[in-house]
Formats: structure tokens, C-alpha cells, sequence
């Protein structure tokens, strides 16, 4: 590869940038094993693995340090070796699994079969990465409207365009859109217009300034005669770091209940119904299949 006078190559820094990433996700995975980084090829008794199958490599003590041998980067690997050695840790081990949380659902058309609906848009925010307390997934909100003057079969690429630009002008400015998520739950309920916003918020401006930015989106003004305050459950406390408790034998932090955290707008999509995939309005991720709109 090309290499500039000081010996830099593009393919050295990426495989730095992947050593950097990768290995400290093999040695989170393989923790149980030694912490020598020249930990063995052969398990306590000295038998070679090389005839064994990746379960018997697992069941058999010491196995496992083979493992994180054959999925550790190292600085001499070729391009080829270090494909090998994603492929192996995740789809041989089948750690991509990861990758996707456990989501209780059914599938999209057998929800379709049951149940007809309104368009309906859904406004994604999350919490900045480097904002993420540490051992906690990033604090999210999903916040959805109907389109009630419309159908599946009425809405047009043009209208969802301009519906994506729409989104775009109100909540991709100034690095996305940011409100505080708390645990006061604000309601704002007004199905004429297809609108049944819950909101758990910091206090009731940035309920406010929420509910105000997506009613703009279609040029709507909020009537704060529908918008009422939740009950809040008599004696119920949210602990900001919630204790631990036993799950299968296993000491597992308590999820968070009402999170506190400023989130930042992400993405939109609109669903219709009979279309298997949803329709991406607007990506400032970079990650979303076929955006609308791409925004910064």
C-alpha cells in the first residue's frame, strides 16, 4: 500500500484503529481466561487442540485461552488474517448475536394481519456517547404521532419528503435537537389531530418544548387544554444507580426506571401499513438504510 515518508500506511492505521476497538471486546468476552497476553495454545495438561472442534475447544479446560488467541488482532497480521479472526469471534462464536438486543415482538406482517393503522411517524433521541455513565446502556426516547388525514395508500414519495425535510428544519439544527429525559411524565392527548404523546420529562419546559417541536412539524399549535400532568405512583422512589440482585445464579444490575439524561434527536421514520420496511425520513447517524434526508 502506499505509505507516506514517515512509513505511515492507511492499512496500519486502521488495524490500529481495530486492535484498539476489537481486542478490548475479546478480552471483555474471554476475562475467564489468563491475563498473560501470551496465554496458551494448549490446555493445563499440555494436549494440542489442533484435531478439536470449537465445542470440545470450549469444554475442555483451557480451551477457551485458545480461543482468545485465535480471535486477538495482532500487529503482524495481514488483511486477510484479521478478517479471518472477525469472522471466526463473530459468526464461528456467534458474538454478532450481541450486537442485537433481545427484543420481545412478533413479526411486522403478522402485526399487520392483526391490527390496521394510521401512518404513523417515529422521532428517535438518545443520550451523547460520551455522556453514557459507565457499565449503562445509553438513556433513549421514542416519540410517535399519526397521520390521520392520511393513508398507506395516500401517502406519496413527495408528501413523505416533505414531511422528511420538514423534521429536518426543526430538529437537525445545531447538532440535533436536545431535551432533558426525567421521570416527571407529562401528556399531551389529542387523537383528532393524532397526537397521544407521553413523556417522561426533566419538568414541565422541556415537556413543553418537546411536545411544541413535533406538533411543528405539521404546522400545528398545541391547545394546552389536552395536556396534562401524570399521576405520580404514592412512595415510589427511582434510585439514579440502582442496586443489584440474583438472576440465575447471576449478581445483575437493576435496570434503570426514569432515567435522567439530556437526549439528542437521531432519526425519523414513518411506518405504513402493508409495508414490511419503514420508510427512513431522516438519519443524522449515518447508519439508517436509504435516508430521505441525510442531516448532520
Amino acid at each position: 500500500m502506499p505509505s507516506t515518508n514517515d512509513g505511515y500506511t492507511p492499512w496500519e492505521e486502521l488495524q490500529s484503529v481495530l486492535m484498539l476497538i476489537q481486542n478490548r471486546v475479546v478480552r471483555e468476552e474471554f476475562s475467564d481466561t489468563s491475563s498473560n497476553p501470551n496465554w496458551p495454545h494448549a490446555d493445563a495438561n499440555g494436549l494440542a487442540f489442533d484435531a478439536l472442534t470449537v465445542s470440545n475447544l470450549i469444554a475442555i479446560g483451557g480451551g477457551r485461552g485458545r480461543l482468545r488467541t485465535a480471535t486477538q488482532l495482532t500487529d503482524n497480521d495481514s488483511a486477510i488474517e484479521t478478517l479471518l479472526r472477525l469472522f471466526l469471534f463473530y459468526f464461528v462464536l456467534r458474538k454478532a448475536s450481541d450486537l442485537q438486543p433481545p427484543i420481545y415482538g412478533i413479526p411486522v406482517t403478522a402485526f399487520h394481519e392483526s391490527l390496521k393503522f394510521y401512518p404513523q411517524v417515529r422521532l428517535y433521541f438518545s443520550e451523547d456517547a460520551k455522556d453514557v455513565e459507565s457499565g449503562f446502556h445509553p438513556v433513549e426516547s421514542e416519540l410517535t404521532f399519526r397521520l390521520v388525514t392520511e393513508t398507506s395508500e395516500s401517502v406519496s414519495k413527495a408528501e413523505a419528503l416533505s414531511l422528511a425535510r420538514k423534521i429536518q428544519s426543526l430538529f437537525c439544527t445545531s447538532g440535533g435537537f436536545r431535551w432533558k429525559k426525567g421521570r416527571e411524565l407529562w401528556m399531551y392527548e389529542d387523537p383528532r389531530k393524532g397526537y397521544n404523546l407521553q413523556i417522561y420529562a426533566w419538568n414541565e419546559t422541556e415537556a413543553k418544548k418537546i411536545i411544541e417541536q413535533i406538533l411543528d412539524i405539521k404546522s400545528h399549535t398545541p391547545e394546552w387544554s389536552k395536556y396534562l400532568k401524570g399521576t405520580e405512583a404514592k412512595g415510589k422512589t427511582f434510585a439514579t444507580v440502582p442496586g443489584m440482585h440474583t438472576i440465575y445464579g447471576k449478581s445483575i444490575r437493576k435496570p434503570r426506571e426514569r432515567p435522567i439524561a439530556y437526549v439528542r434527536f437521531r432519526y425519523a421514520e414513518l411506518k405504513l401499513h402493508g409495508l414490511p420496511n419503514d420508510i427512513q425520513l431522516v438519519d443524522r447517524t449515518g447508519g439508517r438504510r436509504n435516508p430521505l434526508v441525510k442531516a448532520n
